[in-house]
C-alpha cells in the first residue's frame, strides 16, 4: 500500500491516459460523426422540386437525388434549371424544398397551391414541351421525363436516382409519380467529411498523460534509489564511529598480580642487591673526595693568606 502511495501521481496519470484512450476509441465507433446527411420529404402535392441553391449545399454540390413511391409505381426524376422547371410545372401545385432542417433528417419545404391566371409562369410554360403548345399547365399526373431541356433524367418502377457533382446555383430537381397525382418522397443525400475532433483530442491527451506517467514512475523510482543508497551510508558511516570495547575483569588482574616470582625474578633481584654494596661504596668515596678537596681548598686559602701579611 505504501508503494501504491509513492506511485501516487503515476497511476493518477495513467487513469486518465486510459480514460482517455477509451474516449478515444468511441469516437471512431459509437461517438463517430456521420459521414453523410440523409434528409427526406413526403410532400403533399404532385410534383415536388428543389429551390435554387439547396443541391449544393453540403459537400461542394456531390449529392445523390432519390425519388420513391409507395406503391411500387413508375416515377420520373429530372434534372434542370431552376426557370425551367418553373416553366414545366406552370400553374399546377407543387412542394418546394427550401433546405434542411434542424435534426438534418428532414427536407424544408413550402408548398405552392394552383395559381390561376398567372400569366408569368404559363409564359414560361410555352418553353417546354407539349405543354407550352397549348399554353396550359401539366395535367395531374403528368411525365415530365422524356424532354430535351433536362439536363438529366431518370426514371424507374418504384424509384429512381440521380448523382449530382458539383452543382452550382441555378440547378434544381423535379420528382413526379408517372400517371397519377401522388405526391412522390424525396431524398437528398450529401456525402460530408467530418474532422473527428474527439477521437484527435482523445487519443493526443492519453499520449501525452501516457508519457507523463512514465516521467512520474522513473522519477519516483529514482528518488527512491537516491535514498536507498544514502541510507546504506549512513549505516555504514554509523558502524565506523562506534568501537567495540571488551570489559576487563579485576578477578583477572589480581591473578596476575599474585603470581610467584620465577628464577628470572629471583634472579633479577640477587643481582640487585649485589649492586647495592657497590653502590654504597661508590657514594662514601665521593664524598671522601668531596671531603679533601674542601680541606685542601681551606689549606691554601690560610696560606694565601699568610703570605699576604
Amino acid at each position: 500500500m505504501d508503494r501504491l502511495k509513492q506511485f501516487s501521481a503515476a497511476l493518477v496519470a495513467l487513469t486518465l491516459a486510459l480514460i482517455a484512450a477509451v474516449v478515444g476509441v468511441l469516437g471512431l465507433t459509437v461517438l463517430r460523426p456521420a459521414d453523410r446527411v440523409v434528409a427526406t420529404t413526403t410532400p403533399d402535392e404532385p410534383y415536388v422540386m428543389t429551390h435554387d441553391g439547396v443541391l449544393p449545399l453540403y459537400a461542394d454540390g456531390d449529392v445523390t437525388v432519390t425519388v420513391t413511391s409507395g406503391s411500387d409505381q413508375e416515377v420520373s426524376l429530372v434534372l434542370g434549371t431552376t426557370s425551367d422547371v418553373l416553366g414545366w410545372i406552370g400553374d399546377s401545385p407543387y412542394t418546394e424544398v427550401v433546405g434542411i432542417k434542424a435534426g438534418m433528417t428532414q427536407l424544408k419545404t413550402v408548398d405552392h397551391p394552383s395559381v390561376s391566371g398567372d400569366t408569368s409562369q404559363s409564359g414560361a410554360a410555352s418553353q417546354s414541351g407539349d405543354t407550352s403548345q397549348s399554353g396550359e399547365a401539366p395535367q395531374s399526373g403528368a411525365v415530365p421525363t422524356g424532354n430535351d431541356m433536362w439536363l438529366q433524367q431518370a426514371s424507374g418502377k418504384g424509384s429512381a436516382s440521380l448523382d449530382l457533382t458539383n452543382m452550382g446555383e441555378g440547378r434544381s430537381v423535379l420528382a413526379a409519380v408517372n400517371g397519377t397525382g401522388n405526391a412522390p418522397t424525396l431524398t437528398l443525400t450529401w456525402a460530408v467529411h467530418h474532422t473527428n475532433v474527439v477521437a484527435i483530442v482523445s487519443f493526443f491527451l492519453a499520449g501525452a498523460l501516457l508519457l507523463a506517467a512514465l516521467g512520474f514512475f522513473l522519477t519516483q523510482l529514482q528518488l527512491l534509489r537516491h535514498r536507498g543508497l544514502r541510507a546504506e551510508k549512513l549505516a555504514a558511516r554509523a558502524s565506523a564511529d562506534v568501537t567495540d570495547t571488551a570489559q576487563i575483569d579485576l578477578s583477572d588482574i589480581r591473578s596476575l598480580t599474585d603470581e610467584p616470582p620465577t628464577e628470572d625474578t629471583v634472579a633479577t633481584g640477587d643481582a640487585a642487591d649485589d649492586t647495592a654494596p657497590a653502590d654504597e661504596a661508590s657514594e662514601a668515596a665521593r664524598g671522601e673526595l668531596a671531603r679533601a678537596d674542601d680541606g685542601s681548598t681551606t689549606d691554601a686559602g690560610e696560606a694565601a693568606s699568610v703570605v699576604a701579611e
